[in-house]
């Protein structure tokens, strides 16, 4: 009964994505589904691949909440102060409003749940009875699978976690490996962390052929079914090395941080380029050309209008929170690209358009892309983890260079001037994507700019969690 519930799952996701679903219930029952059918070809295989990626563009978690939403109103991005805000008192982090445990719940349940289903799909290619898929690209595929297994984890760590830098023994989350639907064990924080690790190092193992390191750059083509082309649009190997980069920077190991950050820098020089001006920067507002691991999220459109479109009244978008503070110089492509005026609405403000197709001058290409991991955050990492100040300066400079800023940093950098620098380009750099609050989450910054109230970084789990338990 258990593989049935399990493969409904999978199987309903298929159902999105291919109409020829409908006939093949006609001659099954969802009961009567099993995984070795299911998995018995190869197009059933990538279905079932397709479907958790597509999972991840869910509105309850990348395609909004856990990207341009909820946690970017933590981060204080947007003005909530208006009881007509869609996340109004974000910025006092009571985490027990109604709609805020709503969107937690939400959170868990989905991410916990395309866990499962990676859970089933990893343990029947891992079988050694598979024979569906040929050696070389089930070994890309699981890499993939370990890979989207270790983000999904360590968001939801970040999340509901402690603040690891502190308190790495107290209570973490619970970690599914296996596709099974009984109650996992919570785990510390640090227990946790160790088993992203693994995942992470299976995955960079795995993915070391990955077709992604013959990847010449250019610009972003029409998505592709084909595995082997348009990695981007997958967990590929230089996506799972940052991510392996971000992650050992949470848990406090700056050296391989380091590590990983700089080879991807270096092995990336004419891969993946940055925005090279401000006129490629308004042409691509999503900085497709550099990012790593992108979503298709298809509701694109649906959310700019729903909150960010500036024929909203005043009280109902979600205006920019601090932008003249944030965006120093009106010369930052970031600035350019992420914020556009609102004279459609009537606006005496810059309102936020890094996800708008409003002008109609977005490439059919770009409409659904949405960044997930991009190059620039190489960067970051590499100059906060290395011991050299002068060093670390440097590839904060040469992020700045190429946000065709003046790089402005003293040239005998201390630590305390460093951190602050660092500070206002993880500002800068990832409006719209969910990365801030994490960022202060790590640092323990208590008190978040643009707020007057101390940052809550614990929430409660859900209910959904607690009463299961």
């Amino acid at each position: 009964m258990k593989k049935n519930i399990i493969i409904s799952g999978i199987t309903l996701l298929i159902c999105l994505y291919f109409s020829s679903c409908k006939k093949f219930l006609d001659v099954q029952s969802k009961e009567e589904v099993f995984e070795s059918e299911l998995l018995s070809t190869r197009d059933g295989v990538y279905s079932a691949l397709n479907g958790i990626y597509q999972g991840l563009s869910d509105q309850d978690l990348y395609g909004k909440e856990l990207t341009m939403g909820y946690m970017d109103a933590l981060a204080q991005y947007y003005d909530t102060q208006s009881s007509y805000s869609p996340y109004f008192l974000s910025y006092k982090f009571n985490y027990d409003i109604k709609d805020y445990k709503n969107i937690f719940t939400m959170i868990w349940s989905k991410q916990y749940r395309l866990l499962l289903e990676i859970n089933v799909l990893l343990e029947n290619l891992e079988d050694p009875a598979f024979q569906v898929l040929a050696a070389e690209e089930r070994d890309l595929l699981i890499g993939e699978l370990y890979a989207v297994r270790a983000f999904l984890h360590f968001d939801l760590l970040r999340l509901f976690g402690p603040v690891y830098s502190s308190q790495p023994d107290e209570r973490g989350i619970p970690y599914s490996s296996q596709q099974s639907l009984t109650a996992k064990p919570m785990l510390s924080a640090k227990d946790v962390m160790e088993r992203i690790r693994q995942d992470l190092d299976r995955s960079l193992e795995l993915l070391k052929n990955d077709p992604v390191l013959q990847y010449n750059g250019g610009p972003v083509q029409k998505y592709s079914s084909d595995y082997s082309s348009l990695r981007y649009f997958r967990f590929n190997y230089y996506a799972c090395l940052l991510l392996s980069a971000r992650v050992s920077l949470y848990a406090g190991d700056r050296k391989l941080a380091l590590e990983h950050a700089t080879k991807l820098i270096q092995e990336t020089v004419n891969k993946f380029p940055f925005i090279a001006n401000q006129a490629e920067a308004l042409s691509d507002p999503v900085f497709s050309s550099e990012t790593l691991f992108a979503i298709q999220n298809r509701n694109l459109n649906l959310i700019y209008n729903a909150y960010f479109n500036p024929a909203l009244t005043d009280d109902e978008i979600l205006a920019p929170h601090r932008l003249a503070q944030i965006y120093s110089s009106e010369n930052d492509y970031r600035y350019v690209a992420w914020s556009s005026s609102g004279d459609i609405g009537d606006k005496n403000y810059r309102v936020f358009g890094k996800y708008s197709n409003i002008s109609g001058k977005i490439a059919p290409n770009l409409e659904y892309f949405q960044p997930l991991i991009r190059k620039s955050e190489a960067y970051l990492i590499a100059a906060e983890a290395e011991p050299d100040l002068a060093k670390g300066q440097s590839y904060l400079q040469s992020l700045q260079i190429h946000r065709g800023l003046d790089p402005d940093l003293p040239p005998q950098p201390t630590q305390q001037a460093l951190l602050e620098a660092l500070t206002a380009e993880y500002t800068r750099e990832f409006w719209g994507e969910g990365q801030l609050f994490f960022y202060y989450k790590r640092k323990n910054i208590t008190t978040i700019p643009g707020s007057r109230e101390k940052t809550n970084f614990l929430p409660p789990l859900p209910t959904v969690e607690t009463d299961f338990r």
